[in-house]
């Protein structure tokens, strides 16, 4: 048996409407129990949250290459200086940017750094821990949904561990202080593009100057932390170098002066056991004056390959201080929670209506 739809007429479609639109006219008190909750609800929402302001700066990535060097690797091989395989391989890729800026020994400093507000200068800790206002979204979010976690921390008797110094290296912070750097992932966004191989790093504050502050403090932390990573291994050789030619420096000294005290004493001298003791001065001179040169040489080498290993981190766009704010969007939210609730009133109707 085949089943027939029935074409419906363009005046009998619009009858329909009219009629479905009737039927929602003499509900209407449906839609206004449907709009002032709803719309309530939403406006303690929008009014009592933070206000949020959003700033962002742009960094390109860039590490010398063997062809930036070439020309100095060959002013060194005349100097009789080798700097190996110039233009070494990057130690920490730029698509690991944004795990650096996640971690922790990262956000703990970038927390204590000061930044500048707009009624004075404090720390990120500071002004979340004693200075921002909780905002009555969060006083009813506490009062309500966070109303279990602390029945059961009374009835357990948990109390926070306060913060305590174990020694140098180990640290226990305060529960309030973890959640504070947990709190990083909604005001820090770290962002890098393979394509242009651009950081873009975005910052939120509840003030328009900090948004701008924190966006290019994390910048600099970062540039810092890179040039450090990337040339340690570099600079940790090119210090033992220098501390071995201050030895051999010094040891080439005393070899120039005992050979030339020598040499004052027993000019024109025919004697044997001079002559053998003059020879071993000159042997002492001239091997520790080859050791201070050849380190001289590799310290210089390493000088150079310390400079090529630390990445140039170019700021391509500053963090500018924003005018107006990113959250809450107040008039989107007001006219999605319109429609959404006119939505639900008008399916309301018409399940009414077909029951």
């Amino acid at each position: 048996m085949k089943s027939t739809i029935r074409e419906i007429s363009i005046p009998e479609l619009f009858e329909r409407i009219g009629a479905f639109g009737r039927l929602c006219w003499s509900s209407k008190w449906t839609y206004v129990k449907f709009w002032v909750p709803t719309l309530a609800l939403t406006a303690v929402y929008v009014f009592g949250s933070t206000v949020e302001y959003s700033a962002s700066t742009k960094i390109l990535p860039y590490k010398s290459d063997r062809s930036m060097l070439g020309g100095l690797s060959g002013l060194a091989g005349l100097a009789g200086i080798n700097l190996g395989g110039a233009g070494g391989s990057q130690v920490l890729s730029s698509e690991l940017y944004p795990d650096v800026v996640k971690s922790f020994s990262f956000r703990n400093e970038l927390a204590n750094t000061p930044l500048t507000f707009e009624d004075g200068q404090r720390t990120y800790r500071t002004h979340f821990e004693s200075v921002q206002p909780a905002s009555l979204v969060d006083r009813i979010s506490a009062y309500t949904l966070g109303l279990p976690r602390m029945a059961l921390d009374k009835i357990r008797g948990r109390k926070p561990l306060p913060e305590m110094v174990i020694d140098s290296t180990t640290v226990r912070y305060s529960e309030l202080y973890l959640e504070l750097i947990g709190g990083m992932d909604e005001r820090l966004n770290v962002y890098y593009d393979r394509k242009t191989t651009v950081l873009t790093i975005t910052s939120k504050m509840p003030d328009p100057v900090a948004a701008a502050e924190l966006a290019k403090a994390t910048g600099e932390q970062l540039m810092k932390v890179v040039a450090e990573y990337e040339s340690r291994k570099a600079s940790e050789q090119a210090t033992f170098l220098r501390r071995q030619q201050q030895k051999a420096e010094t040891r080439y000294r005393a070899a120039q002066r005992a050979l030339a005290e020598y040499q004052n004493k027993n000019k024109g001298t025919l004697f044997a056991t001079d002559q053998i003791e003059g020879q071993v001065l000159q042997g002492e001179f001239t091997m520790s004056f080859d050791l201070y040169r050849s380190l001289t040489q590799q310290l210089e080498a390493a000088l150079v390959k310390e400079q090529e290993d630390t990445p140039v981190l170019t700021i391509l766009e500053p963090a500018v201080i924003p005018v107006k704010p990113v959250e809450p969007k107040k008039s989107f939210s007001l006219i999605v929670a319109f429609l959404l609730s006119s939505l639900a009133a008008t399916l309301a109707i018409g399940i009414k209506d077909m029951g």
